[in-house]
């Protein structure tokens, strides 16, 4: 992740995910890394349906939706939030 810029602003963008809902489980893949690239690509292609072997980052999956890229804290960030939201409400009405 270290040599994405867009992959830095989401990680600084993390944290201030957890602080509102510190029930989130983030998981990051470091591109960089041989075995983490393929794990990646095997989520990505199990979950969105395509093989990301190009390597598009940052990737997000949030339940049954994806993101791809960051575009920072006033976008992104706040689609990231509505995923989240509305993953949280598909698990309460399962309880």
């Amino acid at each position: 992740m270290d040599t994405c810029g867009y992959c830095k602003l989401q990680k600084e963008y993390h944290k201030k995910l957890k602080a509102k809902f510190p029930e989130l489980v983030i998981l990051e893949y470091d591109m960089g890394n041989p075995n983490s690239r393929l794990k990646h690509n095997e989520i990505t292609k199990e979950v969105i349906g395509y093989n990301n072997d190009k390597g598009y980052v940052p990737v997000t999956i949030i339940g049954d939706e994806f993101n791809v890229g960051f575009g920072g804290e006033n976008s992104t960030g706040q689609k990231l939030i509505g995923m989240i939201q509305r993953e949280i409400e598909k698990r309460n009405k399962l309880r």
